[in-house]
């Protein structure tokens, strides 16, 4: 009888594996592909170079991106910033890579910008901000050269409670770590208003902070910087503010030369002030050239008259005429301003 229900026991078990193997087994289900979106409208946040001077002529490029299916990274670099300029370096990363070691080679002692984008097929994304950077080698201390002022210069009005302060440096085959700026109301700058290092090659300097008070003269100057110590200032220029063309105690009888400086890359701008807005037409000139007149609307007192540069000099003479008589209303000797 035990035989028996053995039989029985192995019987059972058999049948049990047998109907296991045949019934078939369920497949793992295929992952679907989630399709890529059109290439992110986020563009790419650039890290460095930025506001710098890069230790070689093929430096790193580093950014980061929020944005998802992109192949690869375009990078622009554009000598003097300019991204139209038949000089431009174009090149594109291996892969969705954020970071990127340029295969050619940058001019040295030169300044340029820089922008990066996504990559996705044949589509690209928007470009970055586009910072500055520059490449050296930097000046050693015994090269004697110094800044040369731009703007604002010789007597210039000043509207601006915070203008830019510009200056240029001649191209001997480096650039300088830095530069130093002091401005003042005193020429010997024993007491400045405002005073700093720009930190790198700029030649220039702004901030949004009012610095300047109206109806009042400032001397500026600028030194090339090694390490913490400047070297020798540039010579000082001198400006005058008045923010409302109400600095002038004594009240004007015939119009008056107001200010002159350059506008654009090839014109000029000069300024008159008359005791009351002008009603005619007129027409400026100087050494041949004509200046074409028009009105202030936001300071109906005063008249701008464009034209050509005029190649600087110490001093040339000025006259205003009224188009409509042929009167000459103004004539004097003013001091013309480098434009470089």
């Amino acid at each position: 009888m035990r035989d028996r229900h053995f039989y029985v026991s192995l019987f059972i078990l058999g049948a049990a594996m047998f109907m296991s193997a045949c019934v078939p087994a369920t497949p793992a289900p295929t992952p679907t592909a989630t399709p890529c979106p059109p290439i992110s409208s986020v563009a790419p946040q650039v890290i460095s170079p930025n506001s710098q001077l890069v230790p070689n002529l093929q430096p790193t490029f580093q950014w980061v991106y929020s944005g998802a299916c992109h192949d690869a990274f375009g990078l622009d670099i554009a000598p003097d910033g300019d991204f139209t300029a038949p000089g431009i370096i174009l090149e594109q990363t291996s892969g969705p890579q954020t970071t990127w070691t340029l295969t050619e080679m940058l001019q040295p002692a030169s300044v340029y910008a820089w922008r990066a984008y996504a990559i996705s097929g044949t589509s690209t994304g928007p470009y970055s901000p586009e910072p500055w950077f520059w490449t050296g080698p930097i000046c050693p201390s015994s090269v004697p050269d110094i800044p040369e002022l731009v703007s604002p210069i010789q007597g210039e009005i000043v509207i601006d409670p915070s203008p830019p302060l510009d200056w240029s440096y001649p191209d001997v085959g480096c650039l300088p770590e830095a530069y130093q700026f002091q401005v003042s109301t005193l020429t010997d700058f024993q007491q400045t208003i405002l005073s700093g290092s720009t930190g790198s090659p700029q030649t220039s300097f702004e901030t949004g902070v009012e610095f300047l008070q109206d109806c009042t003269t400032y001397y500026w100057r600028v030194a090339v910087q090694h390490g913490l110590v400047p070297a020798e200032y540039s010579l000082v220029e001198q400006f005058s503010t008045d923010f409302q063309g109400t600095c002038s105690m004594t009240p004007l009888e015939t119009p008056a030369f107001y200010a002159i400086g350059c506008a654009g890359t090839q014109s000029m701008l000069m300024t008159f002030q008359f005791p009351d807005p002008p009603q005619a037409s007129y027409q400026a000139r100087a050494m041949g050239t004509l200046f074409d007149c028009f009105p202030n609307e936001s300071r109906p007192v005063l008249l701008h008259c464009t034209g050509l540069r005029i190649v600087p000099a110490q001093t040339v003479l000025i006259e205003l005429v009224n188009t409509q008589s042929g009167a000459v209303i103004f004539s004097g000797e003013e001091r013309i301003p480098s434009c470089n």
